[in-house]
């Protein structure tokens, strides 16, 4: 089944429907123009066999007039011979003409094959199909990934980005970081500019030229839309093997607890790091599964390619069964219910959600020539504001004589992708609408890490996968919603609070409303005043938190003492905050049931010593304790997760 490219006129149907359309012009004006018909002609007449209905047996009229009782003016026998020649003459070159069309159509499907090949260009045969069900590995998406990674091996790069020497001479394989200040500008007089960015990395020009060769092949060839219907409803995913199977478990858990419904699955990118207890005995009870990457992609891909960390999330989102998923990663949880996102109207005309990072983007401006788009010396918005009328944006920097190259924020620029830098902790997608934009951030990740990580990002923070989606969706002009407001820290350690997506953008309607009405009154616009501070205020609803560090490892978190302070008094891991459910506590409620009251045996935690083993029950026991006696949730205060599973209803499981 031929795909063509997203807004490209399909050029065999318009062939056809011209063709036909000539065709049967021809034989009406030959077939009735020609024969003289009076109206005393027009009358119902007796039909030989030509003319007949046999389905209905029921004469066919030429016109709406009454038969009159006269028959004078009915057709002679000689008249009605005529006609009937007539007829099979033109029914003879009515079939000719049909399989000259059809001729032409084999030619022009040949032509099409040879000019604008399209990955998945294959004839689809429902009978190829098994089941509908792509987790159990179906033929016809083996076939579709192994004609995706053929054409990529064929057109990867094969020049490597260097050492990625820094400015400053520093090179480590991964060199130095910038001052990390540098990524937080904001001040326009202060602009993380072209010039700026150039500084970070030396690109070599070989790179380049290679890099902008096989992009233009790879995204000529993706599909715009998946050429199989296996994608359906709406569902989150996971990727995940060894311990970090357990840490999606803990986060599934969570999911139910919390409330979540929609179905989940569970992409395991190592069998032989995976965990029976985990996808035989626990996910079927909680309307989830794990599916497995070998079994999905089939064992031909598997043998032609690695794939790394970062290609996992993006494998896991081709490999779920759900037209609209929401993935998340591992140790990125959810402190609400998100069911009902799938059904806000800003997603579904999007297509695509996203979170931001802390950061502003450093992409290199070699990745957009790159892409083949132009960066235009015209500003079109102030760092994360690009709804406010540019106009306003320091009327003093739109004179000729602007340096573009060195005054003006890189990102703000006519081409480039809006700041903030994207957080891929957890991304929601349509598939159907955004098919292309996955598979071309498939592409970036596969030729990442000395190739697109380094001009993406130029080891700046978060180096990976982060952005590349963004850039994928930018490249295809497909739409996506991003929040306006960047992540904060919270918690012990290494953490970030991500925003509640409705009341964030119901946050960003007030704050636009405000800035019109101060501009209205002559008030000068200023972006950390106006725009900045009013979003970042502390009256913000929480969607999830995402922890890096320290990771959930209940035998970690009692060997190095890590839910006590100095004084080894008890600490919140996730701090208090009190505008959502209390997370911490549902957890080390999950954790108590797994490990305690249901005696589950973890692959992950098989070499941990039996005297860890022995303490983990008391270990975990006041810890719930504790939490519930300083919780602030009463919904979850006395929380029994062991009586909240007993009483799941999953009749309509997958």
């Amino acid at each position: 089944m031929a795909i063509f490219k997203h807004g490209k006129p399909p050029l065999i149907p318009v062939v056809l429907a011209c063709a036909i359309f000539t065709i049967f012009i021809t034989i009406f004006q030959v077939a009735f123009l020609s024969y003289p018909i009076s109206e005393s002609n027009l009358q119902v007449i007796p039909l030989n066999s030509h003319q007949y209905d046999h389905e209905t047996s029921k004469t066919i009229t030429l016109n709406s007039k009454s038969s009159s009782s006269d028959h004078s003016n009915t057709f002679s026998a000689e008249d009605m011979n005529e006609i009937s020649l007539k007829y099979d003459y033109y029914q003879v070159k009515l079939q000719e003409a049909e399989a000259e069309i059809d001729n032409l159509k084999d030619q022009i499907q040949k032509k099409t094959k040879q000019s604008t090949y399209k990955i998945g260009q294959f004839d689809y045969n429902a009978n190829d199909i098994f089941n509908y069900d792509i987790g159990k590995g179906e033929p016809s998406f083996h076939r579709f990934m192994s004609e995706y990674i053929d054409f990529y091996l064929k057109h990867k790069q094969t020049v490597m980005h260097p050492m990625r020497e820094y400015r400053d001479g520093s090179a480590h394989g991964k060199p130095e970081k910038v001052n990390p200040e540098e990524y937080w500008r904001t001040d326009p007089d202060d602009p993380l500019s072209e010039e700026t960015l150039r500084g970070f990395l030396e690109n070599p020009k070989e790179l380049v030229e290679e890099l902008t060769k096989n992009h233009k092949i790879i995204t000529d060839a993706i599909p715009s839309h998946a050429p199989f219907p296996f994608y359906k409803g709406n569902g989150y995913v996971f990727a995940a093997d060894g311990l970090y199977m357990w840490q999606a478990l803990l986060n599934i858990e969570a999911f139910r607890a919390l409330g979540a419904k929609l179905p989940i699955e569970l992409l395991v990118t190592d069998e032989s790091k995976s965990d029976d207890t985990i996808c035989d005995v626990i996910l079927p009870k909680l309307n989830a599964r794990c599916i497995y990457m070998s079994t999905v992609l089939g064992d031909d891909v598997m043998s032609k390619f690695k794939f790394g960390v970062f290609q996992y999330k993006i494998l896991a989102m081709l490999s779920s069964s759900f037209q609209n998923v929401f993935l998340f990663d591992c140790d990125a949880m959810p402190v609400m219910n998100p069911d009902y996102l799938f059904e806000w109207e800003v997603y579904q005309s999007h297509g695509m959600l996203l979170w931001p990072d802390i950061v502003k983007r450093t992409t290199s401006p070699d990745m957009f020539k790159i892409q083949g788009i132009e960066v235009e010396n015209e500003i079109v918005r102030n760092v994360a504001d690009f709804f406010t009328d540019p106009k306003h944006y320091q009327p003093d920097k739109q004179k000729e004589d602007i340096d573009w190259e060195r005054d003006v924020n890189f990102h703000d620029r006519k081409g480039t992708v809006p700041d903030w830098s994207t957080e891929a902790g957890a991304v929601m997608m349509n598939k159907y609408t955004h098919f292309d934009v996955l598979l071309l951030t498939l592409y970036y990740n596969l030729d990442g890490p000395f190739g697109y990580y380094p001009l993406i990002t130029q080891s700046g923070p978060g180096e990976g996968d982060k952005d590349t989606f963004a850039l994928a969706a930018h490249f295809y002009k497909r739409p996506y919603h991003q929040l306006s407001r960047p992540p904060h820290y919270g918690g012990y350690g290494n953490q970030f609070y991500q925003g509640e997506p409705i009341s964030e953008f119901a946050k960003l309607q007030k704050v636009l409303k405000d800035i019109n009405v101060k501009l209205d009154e002559g008030e000068e616009y200023n972006f950390n005043k106006m725009f900045n501070e009013k979003l970042n205020d502390e009256d913000r609803k929480l969607l999830f938190y995402h922890m890096h560090d320290p990771k959930w490892d209940p035998f970690r978190f009692m060997r190095e003492k890590q839910t006590l302070n100095d004084r080894d008094e008890d600490i919140r891991v996730l701090g208090r905050t009190e505008r959502v459910s209390d997370l911490e506590l549902v957890c080390y409620a999950i954790m108590y049931h797994d490990f305690c009251e249901m005696g589950y045996q973890f692959s992950c935690f098989e070499k941990e010593s039996q005297e860890s083993k022995d303490k983990i029950c008391g270990f975990l026991k006041h810890r719930l304790e504790w939490l519930d006696e300083n919780t602030w949730d009463n919904e979850y205060k006395g929380f029994n997760y062991t009586r909240f599973v007993d009483e799941l209803d999953w009749s309509n499981s997958i």
